[in-house]
């Protein structure tokens, strides 16, 4: 990525309903059965399947997480930027 100038950070500066970050994103709707899914499943097919969150909730929640990212629709955190010796 350097080498194309392209630069990078492993700090996000975008978390979900947090106050620690630059910026805080909205849950979207069905974000709980998603991520339920991703730590609740195991190795057993069956038992996997009835913990899955529907097609349509799946795509709604990530269609969501799109959408609630968009710096237009994120909320700025005032108080950790100035902590940062930044203004927000």
């Amino acid at each position: 990525m350097e080498r194309h100038g392209i630069g990078w950070c492993f700090w996000p500066y975008k978390k979900m309903d947090a106050t620690s970050s630059i910026a805080s994103v909205e849950r979207p709707a069905y974000w709980d059965e998603v991520a339920a899914y991703g730590t609740q499943r195991g190795t057993d097919f069956e038992a996997n399947l009835k913990l899955r969150p529907s097609l349509e909730h799946s795509r709604a929640a990530l269609a969501g997480l799109i959408e609630n990212g968009l710096f237009k629709n994120v909320r700025v955190n005032a108080g950790y930027v100035r902590a940062l010796g930044l203004n927000p």
